[in-house]
């Protein structure tokens, strides 16, 4: 680490890639449990928010800017823009094809457009737009597995300092700036 600003975008991006992890583990967890639209569509945004976590991460990552200037750019959920975003995309390839398939439907708010049927309604019966996605367990896994390619990227760009630390060794004033920058961040 060359300052303390990229040890705390280091710091942000382990936050971001520990929920990504997360959103992946509740997908495994409860994908053979949902059967209403509903908590399919709930399935489908946990592995978007996974996806857009991993992102986020490989952004901080990658900024050359403060993390409050990096924090203010990603305050979005747009996975395309997000993507957009990054510079080095080598492990993003499926993710790329793949919002270019399915960008109406790789949004948050699309949870709701498909709990409503308002999308995939055909003459009062639900729609492909249903059936080919959160009806269609495949299209999750592939989903899934997109989400998990998207986070081992993010996973091995981050820089982890996993080595024993004693009391003798910290910077208590440096770490006492990193919790107060952390904790402004979202701070107008």
């Amino acid at each position: 680490m060359n300052t303390i600003t990229d040890e705390i975008k280091n710091e942000i991006a382990e936050y971001f890639i520990s929920d990504s992890n997360e959103f992946l583990f509740r997908y495994r967890k409860l994908r053979e449990f949902q059967t209403q639209i509903s908590n399919r569509s709930k399935l489908m945004i946990d592995l978007l928010f996974s996806i857009e976590c991993s992102l986020k991460a490989l952004i901080f990552m990658e900024s050359t800017e403060d993390e409050k200037a990096t924090y203010n750019k990603i305050k979005i959920h747009d996975l395309k823009k997000l993507s957009n975003m990054i510079v080095d995309k080598t492990g993003l390839l499926g993710l790329e094809q793949s919002i270019i398939e399915n960008s109406d439907i790789y949004k948050v708010t699309s949870r709701y457009t498909l709990e409503a049927n308002i999308s995939f309604r055909e003459n009062n019966v639900l729609g492909s737009l249903y059936y080919d996605t959160i009806a269609n367990f495949t299209w999750l896994d592939q989903l899934y597995d997109i989400a998990t390619d998207v986070l081992n990227f993010a996973e091995s760009k981050c820089i982890t300092q996993l080595k024993s630390i004693t009391i003798s060794d910290m910077d208590l004033d440096s770490l006492i700036e990193k919790a107060s920058r952390i904790k402004n961040i979202s701070k107008p």
